[in-house]
């Protein structure tokens, strides 16, 4: 099984090439990367709804993190497994996101 990884309100179950991901971001990248990209991409997700469409589609909003989260590790050669939405307070996005 992989490892595991939370930041942001976000589990995320991943693997990778490590051999490569060591050579080339070292060996705390996964203190760096991935909760940087983890932040990066539930933010840029949850600007695009509103306090109530974050409750009223969750399961649209899980999916769409999942699938972007997963395009940008793997430009990192990061694998993800499995990635949830744990928790999100809407006040700490509302701020980032200027609503």
């Amino acid at each position: 099984r992989g490892r595991k990884r939370k930041s942001s309100g976000i589990n995320a179950e991943y693997m990778g090439n490590l051999p490569s991901i060591l050579r080339n971001f070292g060996t705390d990248y996964d203190k760096r990367i991935l909760p940087s990209i983890m932040n990066e991409t539930l933010k840029a997700v949850v600007a695009q709804y509103n306090a109530e469409q974050l409750t009223t589609q969750r399961e649209e909003v899980s999916r769409l993190i999942r699938r972007n989260l997963t395009e940008r590790a793997e430009s990192f050669n990061i694998l993800i497994e499995d990635c949830a939405l744990t928790q999100m307070s809407l006040t700490e996005y509302s701020k980032d996101c200027g609503r």
